[in-house]
């Protein structure tokens, strides 16, 4: 055994085997040569090399006979073990079983342990994350004290205490706390590298995005234009301590950095680079030991999200689980509220994006007052916030005055005002009321043409949405008069691949379908669906969409086996691109349930619907429109199975629910799915133009 926590003891060690084995000039270079000439079997063990600095390869034997072992948290050491004859394996976290049983052999637990101490002992042990050296201290501490039953309490009440504690006695000779042990490595850490591990003791400790510290650097000087302020500057300051050139991204003084950490196992790199990952206990470690404030890792979080849009989303995805440790409302900040605002909403996660443009608009009225064109702008937000909840009349309640407030502070012809009219017209739709929406959107199309002109992107939109209000009518044809020449403008203004002309095919393919015509429809969007691979990406949000729409036309046609063969694997497609409780997630879990149903695989639909009704009245809520038909749906299937009871037990309470939620005129069934339908708006202000879309269980529109 050669103690290798630096180079004087494994010349000790060295040393040792001179003086045992009677060396005349005894040197530890002695020692190591006679262990050289040794030609049968032996085993030498290199303990605790953890230090990056030491270069132990100068004591590893230049021979190619016998057997060594590195114990290391420097994964740099494996270079070591390279070569022809080389070999090495790297030592994951402990199995569960194997901790319990480590946990309770220091603890002094013999074959007597009851049950109820070994369930006690397994908990210890995932709190402690099978780490070994904590269960071994956990286990001494254990016997020593007596406290098996309370260790947990003590554990989550003083964490930082206890983990510092040196082992007064241990069956080995590593007296070293879990912390002590990492407070070694920190004090030899570089001050970029300790900066790192402070700003990641704030995020989860999973799939930390590079990507998130490269966009800091390439958005901070944007943001300190438009956003300057204390906030902005800590965060510059912080650049600074990370980066030699906090200005300018830099992939190798970021490799720099990880290497350093990984060095010292203090993180693990995922993804192939992509991703970096943090032991628990290491980042328990660290937000004990030296706390960030929150409000800067907020502000830090909002630049890397700055001018984030759906083109983006698996940075999207990687990110909201580390911005939901952190209550953006917490900061006063309208650019951090802003860009958090932005992630809820592109993730689905519509009630946090509601709680936070509450927040928007509250300070704007309080800072800037009601009529402020900011002010009319957070209230449209709002409002198309509550649309995406299923909160239609809230929506109603903001929109018809801030309606007659737009059009007095800004005049019925800005841009602005228009958007307002747009809105409401789409709530007045979502409430079962077309003919108020015509009312509106017929001279809205007519003033936008004046106004912005017949080939503005808003006015296109806009002659889109007026068709899709003639459908909810039943004026097929009259839609199909606006959509088809619709379709060659915005190929001649857009152009044939821009992602709203892309839309516009799409639109004119649901209605050949509202007008039966399925194979004019299929002849658009198998097409179509090859284009958006192309332009926008197989993962894109929208390619997802015309998936699923090529697989509706297909089931119009009769064709469920051609149908399923897109959806089963859209449905992993989708949890994977925009995670597994989205809202369009779950309406593509409904889509593949229907399709089951088609082909009669009842059984099959049921293991479906029954838990993404729990999940969906989790996500949305259980008054939310997606909720109730996703009840109604479970109790025809449970009809198609002969319970008949089961499915009363569902509809009768659902039938008042919708009267509460939607209104008494707003139940209209699909012809084809029995689903209600739900339809399409846009939102949009002075700073972006936001598209979004409340999608049916049956067409899957977008618009």
């Amino acid at each position: 055994m050669i103690h290798a926590a630096s180079e004087s003891l494994i010349q000790a060690s060295f040393y040792d085997i001179a003086m045992q084995t009677n060396q005349p000039q005894p040197t530890w270079l002695s020692g190591k040569r006679w262990l050289e000439t040794q030609k049968e079997e032996w085993l030498l063990i290199y303990d605790n090399a953890d230090d990056p600095e030491l270069k132990l390869g100068k004591f590893m034997p230049t021979c190619r006979h016998g057997n060594v072992i590195i114990t290391s948290r420097n994964a740099a050491l494996i270079q070591l073990t390279m070569g022809p004859a080389g070999s090495n394996t790297e030592l994951k976290d402990m199995g569960h079983t194997d901790a319990v049983q480590l946990l309770m052999t220091y603890a002094g637990m013999g074959h007597n342990a009851t049950v109820e101490d070994q369930l006690m002992v397994e908990k210890i042990a995932q709190s402690l994350c099978c780490f070994p050296l904590a269960l071994v201290q956990a286990g001494a501490y254990i016997q020593q004290q007596h406290c098996l039953y309370g260790y947990l309490e003590r554990l989550e009440s003083q964490r930082a205490q206890i983990m510092s504690m040196n082992a007064s006695q241990s069956y080995d000779d590593y007296t070293l706390s879990v912390y002590s042990t990492w407070n070694l490595s920190w004090n030899k850490l570089q001050n970029s590298a300790q900066e790192f591990l402070k700003i990641c003791s704030c995020m989860h400790f999973e799939n930390i995005p590079r990507e998130m510290f490269q966009r800091v650097v390439d958005n901070i000087d944007k943001v300190n234009q438009v956003h300057p302020g204390p906030l902005v500057d800590q965060v510059i300051d912080l650049l600074e301590k990370l980066y030699s050139n906090s200005r300018q991204w830099n992939d190798i003084t970021m490799d720099t950095i990880i290497l350093e950490l990984k060095n010292f196992s203090l993180i693990n790199v995922m993804q192939h680079g992509k991703t970096y990952n943090i032991h628990p206990l290491v980042h328990e470690w660290v937000s004990d030991g030296v706390q960030h404030q929150k409000d800067v890792i907020a502000a830090f979080l909002a630049v890397s999200m700055e001018e984030i849009s759906k083109y983006e989303m698996p940075f999207v995805l990687q990110l909201q689980e580390h911005c939901k440790l952190v209550n953006a409302l917490d900061v006063k900040e309208v650019f951090i509220w802003n860009a958090f605002s932005s992630l809820w909403s592109l993730s689905g996660n519509y009630v946090k994006e509601l709680e936070i443009v509450k927040a928007l608009l509250e300070n704007s009225e309080e800072v800037k007052g009601k009529h402020h064109p900011e002010t009319i702008t957070y209230g449209g937000h709002l409002g198309a916030v509550y649309g995406r909840l299923g909160r239609y009349n809230d929506a109603l309640e903001l929109q018809e005055p801030l309606l007659k407030l737009s059009e007095q502070v800004l005049g019925k012809e800005h841009p602005d005002t228009l958007t307002q009219i747009q809105n409401l017209a789409i709530t007045y739709k979502d409430l079962g009321r077309y003919n108020d929406a015509l009312e509106l959107e017929e001279p809205l199309l007519k003033l936008s043409e004046q106004v912005l002109g017949k080939e503005h992107p808003d006015t296109l939109t806009r002659i889109q949405n007026l068709a899709l209000t003639y459908k909810d009518l039943g004026r097929y044809n009259d839609a199909l008069e606006l959509q088809e020449p619709l379709l060659k403008l915005s190929e001649q203004v857009l152009g044939k691949e821009h992602p709203d002309t892309l839309t516009q095919i799409q639109n004119l393919a649901i209605t050949y379908k509202d007008l039966g015509r399925y194979n004019d429809a299929l002849e658009l969007e198998e097409p179509l669906l090859k284009l958006s691979e192309q332009v926008l990406g197989k993962e894109h949000p929208d390619t997802l969409t015309r998936i699923q729409n090529l697989a509706l036309t297909y089931k119009d046609l009769g064709r469920y086996n051609d149908a399923l063969e897109l959806e089963e694997p859209l449905l992993k497609l989708s949890e994977q691109v925009l995670g597994k409780e989205h809202p369009d997630t779950l309406t593509r879990i409904q889509n593949l349930a229907l399709t089951y149903k088609d082909l009669g695989r009842y059984n099959d639909a049921l293991e479906l619907e029954e838990p993404l009704l729990k999940l969906s009245e989790q996500v949305l809520g259980k008054e939310h429109p997606d909720t109730l038909t996703q009840i109604q749906n479970l109790a025809i299937t449970y009809k198609d199975l002969g319970r008949y009871n089961d499915a009363l037990e569902l509809e009768e309470p659902l039938l008042k629910l919708s009267e509460q939620v939607l209104g008494k005129n707003i139940l209209i069934l699909c012809h084809e799915y029995r689903t209600w339908q739900r339809h399409i708006g846009i939102w949009g202000d002075t700073m972006m133009h936001l598209s979004w879309r409340s999608l049916c269980s049956n067409c899957q529109s977008k618009c």
